[in-house]
């Protein structure tokens, strides 16, 4: 299966409040009233991909037409994803494949009337186009999806979904400790968030089957010293054009420096995709625990079965640092 650019843009918008859960608000069209409500992270699953053939989750295979509109179901198991039926949104990546002419694409709650917004903008030549979208679930917990002109294939990818909250009651004062009154817990959720989305030009990307791997000095975050209690939630995704086709596959790992010590590989390799198309796309995600006091770098990092000289590559990612 292939994997696109998985999370990267408006990400600081629209998770600077939410760690493993974190309170936020969806305002919904079927309502001038907000709802405060908490947004629950997991494991991304694919909710839908209307590529016919291997490719395709969900039951559509054709791509969308100009002027239609699709709706998709959320809460339940639908795809690769089950979302609790007291889910209220979801907070998405949302790509666009193969499309032939400029358009755009708007995602809202599947009972509302489509507001004149965009969350996606592309032209005929675009790669595969990600953006991040939180977006309300409509009465029966479904999204529409509409695109303006021509066509284009929809892959939707989610990491998140709201349910409702509420304050809970205060609690009693903790006691006065020998040197005075306890002060308050600190707020945890997200502190700092890092990110990298550049292009990188190796003239050759090392083989020996994804063990030998190359972090682009353009791939890689800023630096963030760890306080007590903080992880950080690393998302990342690469693209490789070879020069020429190649039978072999490219493969991305989240790759992590310790007080300026060398960039080492944090997982497994998490997707891979043949090159032999002429463009490969790969994405990785990982929680890391982090030491308090510590300096970090994250960054990607590229290999390939065997060496595979690189015309133009991509790279874009995400660090959350969270506070728990």
């Amino acid at each position: 299966m292939r994997a696109f650019r998985f999370v990267h843009i408006g990400v600081a918008a629209a998770i600077a409040a939410a760690a493993v859960t974190g309170i936020g608000v969806i305002q919904s069209a079927r309502a001038v009233s907000t709802e405060a409500s908490s947004l629950v992270t997991i494991v991304p699953c694919r909710l839908a991909d209307t590529r016919p053939g291997a490719d395709q989750v969900g039951p559509r295979g054709t791509p969308l037409a100009a002027g239609e509109t699709v709706t998709f179901a959320v809460r339940g198991a639908n795809g690769n994803c089950v979302i609790p039926a007291g889910a209220t949104g979801i907070v998405a990546n949302v790509a666009v494949v193969q499309p032939t002419a400029s358009s755009f694409l708007t995602l809202f709650p599947g009972d509302v009337a489509r507001p004149l917004t965009a969350n996606l903008n592309w032209t005929p030549t675009s790669p595969p186009t990600p953006n991040q979208v939180t977006v309300a679930l409509s009465s029966d917990g479904a999204v529409a999806a509409y695109n303006l002109a021509d066509s284009v294939h929809l892959v939707i990818d989610v990491f998140g979904y709201h349910v409702p909250s509420s304050a809970g009651v205060p609690g009693p004062p903790g006691p006065a400790g020998p040197a005075g009154a306890s002060g308050p817990t600190g707020p945890s959720g997200v502190v700092n968030v890092l990110d990298f989305d550049k292009t990188w030009h190796p003239a050759t990307l090392p083989g020996n089957n994804g063990n030998t791997i190359i972090t682009p000095s353009n791939c890689r975050t800023a630096s963030h010293t760890a306080s007590a209690g903080e992880v950080a939630v690393a998302t990342f995704h690469g693209t490789a054009t070879p020069s020429n086709p190649a039978t072999d596959v490219l493969y991305i790992n989240v790759m992590m420096s310790k007080n300026g010590g060398t960039f080492l590989a944090q997982t497994a390799t998490d997707s891979a995709e043949s090159m032999s198309d002429g463009t490969a796309n790969a994405s990785v995600s990982k929680r890391i625990s982090l030491t308090a006091g510590a300096t970090y770098s994250f960054g990607a990092g590229f290999s390939a079965n065997g060496q595979v000289a690189i015309s133009t590559g991509y790279c874009e990612g995400t660090v959350l640092i969270v506070k728990q």
